[in-house]
């Protein structure tokens, strides 16, 4: 409840919350007719990469502001289409679509770097897990450029607590990688280790790209 409503004060794009009852912990939010991220690189959208360097940008943002979502999961991030395709007029990329962050119970400021790479690596571990692997090759160009977008916004917006050389070093960080391994084991198919090593690869080729 607390970062729907601080999201949306810094100008994100979150469900409206409708009710809420504090004695049973229930909240009812607006629906968003929209597709997930996840799904965006599944259907193999023709906007794909414009979209995932648009929430590059967005998760950027999000950290300069030094909110941490805790919960990077490719499903907790809506896209949804606000311009017709025939408008000509839409020249930027995010006055085509909108970006809503939805599940935000792990979400809380960011006390580290070490938040700001969980965030990054735990996105494309677990985007690369829920992916099928008729995918791969669309998950990595996403998540490509939205490391790209993400960088570019971070040097030219962030401040002292946001160094892009440190994140870069962080996010192989072999901890991240040991999480996985050990914590998808009973939940995904016996495929699950390959997808991880994919991930992985990707994350190492973001921090050799600085070198």
């Amino acid at each position: 409840y607390i970062y729907t409503l601080k999201l949306r004060k810094e100008y994100f794009n979150t469900p409206k919350i409708l009710w809420i009852d504090p004695w049973s912990y229930t909240i009812a939010k607006e629906y968003i007719d929209a597709k997930n991220l996840l799904e965006i690189i599944i259907d193999k959208e023709k906007d794909l990469e414009n979209i995932c360097s648009l929430f590059g940008r967005t998760l950027a943002l999000l950290h300069i502001k030094k909110i941490c979502l805790g919960d990077s999961n490719p499903r907790n991030f809506l896209i949804k289409r606000i311009a017709s395709e025939n408008n000509k007029e839409k020249t930027d990329v995010s006055d085509i679509y909108k970006i809503y962050f939805i599940d935000l119970e792990q979400t809380s400021e960011c006390i580290g770097i070490n938040n700001v790479t969980w965030d990054l690596a735990s996105l494309v571990y677990f985007t690369y897990l829920m992916s099928p692997r008729r995918s791969f090759d669309k998950t990595r160009s996403c998540m490509e450029n939205m490391f790209r977008e993400y960088f570019v916004t971070i040097e030219r917006f962030g401040d002292s607590h946001l160094n892009v050389n440190v994140i870069r070093d962080r996010l192989s960080d072999p901890v991240y990688l040991t999480i996985f391994l050990s914590g998808t084991s009973l939940v995904f198919s016996p495929f699950a280790t390959v997808k991880i090593y994919k991930a992985y690869d990707l994350l190492n080729h973001m921090k050799k790209r600085s070198e």
